[in-house]
């Protein structure tokens, strides 16, 4: 069996499943939706795309990292005229950056050599976005926001009470 490929119940063979990206930019991606006081079902008639596909985002399921650029760049500028602050998508862009970086990390094909952590000095933004889902710490352009506009349902997210 070649490196990489695993048994499956049915007896075939299959690629491992890779490290999980977009978790991060994915929690940045819901608390814009929930700054902007959407649900996901609101968001997604924003956005012009479906609910399903933002719970994807938001959980790391479909990683935003796999978003073509341009797609992209719509969604950030309809994020914009339906009022998202500045900051929070600055800090969107930053945590897409991190989840190609610890996807890219956390991949054992890759060797330590060819990975973009091994050819960058981190900057203190890019440190805090990457700590925010882990810590529940906020980055500091970011910390002095209002809360939602609407009242979570559900569990608080990490560092709220």
């Amino acid at each position: 069996m070649q490196p990489g490929h695993r048994h499956t119940l049915t007896g075939s063979t299959g690629t491992a499943t890779s490290a999980r990206s977009g978790v991060i930019s994915g929690y940045v991606m819901r608390v814009i939706r929930e700054q902007l006081g959407f649900t996901r079902d609101e968001a997604g008639e924003h956005l012009r795309i479906s609910p399903d596909t933002i719970a994807g985002w938001e959980t790391g399921r479909r990683p935003l990292t796999a978003v073509p650029v341009g797609q992209m760049l719509l969604h950030r500028h309809r994020l914009i005229s339906l009022g998202a602050s500045a900051l929070l998508l600055q800090a969107l862009e930053r945590a897409l950056e991190a989840d190609v970086l610890l996807s890219s990390a956390l991949d054992e094909a890759n060797p330590v050599t060819e990975s973009p952590l091994a050819a960058m000095v981190m900057q203190r933004d890019l440190g805090e976005v990457l700590a925010w889902p882990l810590n529940g710490v906020p980055p500091q352009p970011v910390r002095n926001l209002p809360g939602p506009a609407r009242p979570r349902r559900g569990r608080p997210l990490r560092g709220q009470s």
